[in-house]
């Protein structure tokens, strides 16, 4: 965040870069009074992306993220497991949180694997992780892509809605 802040007031003059992850941009919108505004910053590459899915077990009550979204207005602190406070991932939970205007309750997990885990063994109703983990066990029949992070959605899972 401070690393961002500077970089937003720096003088634009291709001498100042950073390195940032979209936990820096995110958190921007999650604040009420960003120090920044994500136009003050310009992006001139790209490193590496990583996916985020919401998946679900194949028999959870929610078909469609609007279904899931009517259920947590209705029953705030969903459960959901993910790679714990502060992660890109739980960064993206907060502001899916906050523009749906749901609440939901974090089970923080060490990675993709122990949240597989837990939606496989009910432990957790939604679980958030990447999808080159989540991919294989939909194409199984053990869970279901509610929704993804990526703005405009994946081109291989036309199916799949997007946080737009």
């Amino acid at each position: 965040m401070l690393g961002a802040s500077y970089l937003a007031k720096a003088a634009p003059d291709g001498y100042t870069i950073a390195s940032m992850g979209d936990a820096q941009t995110i958190t921007a919108f999650l604040l009420r009074e960003p120090p920044y505004k994500l136009s003050d910053l310009r992006i001139i590459a790209q490193w590496g992306y990583h996916i985020s899915i919401m998946v679900v077990a194949p028999d959870a009550p929610w078909k469609t993220m609007k279904e899931f979204i009517q259920y947590a207005k209705a029953n705030p602190g969903v459960k959901y497991g993910d790679q714990g406070k502060g992660s890109s991932v739980w960064i993206q939970v907060q502001f899916l949180a906050k523009e749906a205007g749901i609440q939901l309750d974090e089970v923080p997990f060490k990675g993709d694997m122990e949240v597989l885990t837990a939606v496989l063994g009910k432990h957790v109703p939604i679980g958030i992780m990447g999808y080159v983990t989540a991919r294989p066990q939909q194409e199984a029949g053990k869970l279901r892509m509610l929704m993804t992070f990526v703005p405009g959605g994946i081109d291989s899972e036309p199916n799949v809605a997007s946080l737009e």
